[in-house]
């Protein structure tokens, strides 16, 4: 009879034993992890290792998301009709997820492409430290107007009709002519908040980043400007179409820089006014991403961070806003670091710390309210 209970009960413990041995599987949701010991339930999937907001060590299960080789602009039909219809990322942190075509925001499917190049770009005469910068008041005057513009580059602002041209008024633009004006000057000089401008190569245009306006030539008044990407064989698609080419640079036929030349008038206007130099590359800034060449953060008060490539060991890059903590809030304590106040409504109050040595710190309170 002893024996008939101990056998029952042996075999629960040796069960149970079985059972905490083995690894649980790891989530797989999108913005959670596991926080203890797991596996991938599908041997397919990537194994992430990541940190809760506490900062303990936890998984999380991805799939990988099908490459496509070239980027999102030099698709073909077999690259393009393959997409992962579920959460996955990047095995490549050069390459970018995005939804293909033919898919919905409801049901996405997703498959990685290399980012088309993101440039700042300047003239091929003008001094380093300039840029293509959106100019002041960008809106283009009368076509006349346009003309009293520099011819070199578009370094000058279009003002009112030149001397003599008996000309008052807006008139009827040619094909071609910008919406917005751009103009060429040196980023510290420029309006507060200005930036120098960013494109991405989009087949033979030059998008600005973050909009849907594409960057315009016009021949007229020998300006750069933006306009509204135009379609692919229109008579605007000419002002707007621009080839990568080998740039003298500072006059030297032996050194050359990379830039562009308007694809029409590349022949007869090599290193002239129809072209741009590239300044230098943008760094990516979306999560997970980075650029394997020299660049430059988009904004210059943003942080460059370097990722080494797991495969080449080769450098990648990419910017971020730079992190700023938040003051303490709490009576009798103050940050002693660079801080803002999470709440927009509050006071920021500096005072010193109370031990030696005394250092300047902050606090937030609300208007009115007691100080930490």
């Amino acid at each position: 009879r002893q024996l008939g209970v101990i056998v029952p009960l042996l075999a629960v413990a040796i069960s149970f034993m079985v059972m905490s041995n083995r690894l649980a599987y790891c989530t797989e949701q999108e913005g959670l992890c596991t926080t203890t010991a797991c596996s991938c339930a599908d041997p397919a999937h990537h194994l992430r290792e990541l940190r809760t907001p506490e900062g303990r060590e936890c998984w999380h299960c991805v799939a990988i998301c099908p490459s496509q080789v070239g980027s999102l602009h030099e698709t073909n039909s077999s690259d393009a009709a393959s997409c992962y219809p579920g959460n996955c990322e990047c095995a490549d942190p050069t390459q970018e997820r995005v939804r293909a075509e033919g898919s919905s925001l409801d049901s996405p499917c997703w498959r990685c492409v290399t980012p088309s190049p993101v440039v700042s770009l300047q003239g091929p005469e003008d001094p380093a430290e300039s840029c293509l910068i959106r100019a002041p008041r960008s809106r283009l005057l009368a076509a006349s107007a346009s003309r009293a513009g520099s011819g070199s580059g578009g370094a000058g602002v279009a003002g009112p009709a030149a001397a003599g041209s008996g000309t008052a008024g807006p008139l009827v633009s040619p094909p071609g002519e910008p919406l917005l004006r751009l103009a060429l000057t040196a980023e510290d000089v420029a309006l507060p908040n200005a930036s120098c401008a960013a494109f991405v190569r989009e087949g033979l245009a030059l998008r600005e980043k973050n909009t849907s306006l594409c960057l315009s030539w016009n021949s007229l008044g020998a300006i750069w400007g933006l306009g509204k990407c135009a379609s692919a064989g229109t008579s605007e698609a000419d002002y707007q179409s621009f080839d990568w080419v080998d740039m003298p640079e500072n006059g030297s036929k032996n050194a050359s820089t990379q830039g562009f030349c308007l694809t029409s008038a590349k022949a007869d206007s090599f290193g002239g006014a129809a072209c741009q130099n590239v300044r230098h590359h943008v760094c990516a800034t979306e999560a997970g991403v980075c650029t394997p060449r020299d660049c430059e953060c988009e904004e210059k008060h943003w942080i460059k961070h370097e990722l080494p490539l797991r495969d080449t060991g080769a450098s990648c890059w990419s910017c971020a806003a730079p992190v700023i903590p938040y003051c303490s809030t709490q009576p009798g304590t103050c940050t002693a670091t660079a801080c803002e106040c999470e709440d927009p409504t509050h006071e920021k109050i500096t005072s010193n710390t109370t031990e030696m040595p005394l250092r300047t710190c902050w606090s937030c309170r609300p208007p009115g309210g007691r100080a930490a």
